[in-house]
């Protein structure tokens, strides 16, 4: 856990609450896919940012539905 808690020092941490609930609905209707933790990072997504993850593609589709340019990293 001691690495984790390392790595975790420079993440931004976002909760879910009742606004970003109803912006993640929003955007899987837009991009007609339903895995919620893809899209609430997605949300968080600003241009230019490095975006690691191991689900390139519904993250990469997401982005695109937001028309955002970031980095993505698979992992």
């Amino acid at each position: 856990q001691a690495n984790l808690a390392r790595l975790l020092t420079g993440v931004h941490v976002a909760a879910l609450d009742e606004g970003a609930g109803r912006r993640v609905g929003e955007l899987l209707r837009a991009n007609k896919t339903t895995d919620l933790a893809d899209a609430h990072v997605a949300l968080l997504v600003h241009n230019q940012d490095r975006v690691l993850t191991g689900d390139v593609d519904d993250i990469r589709a997401l982005l695109r539905t937001r028309r955002v340019n970031a980095v993505i990293v698979r992992v």
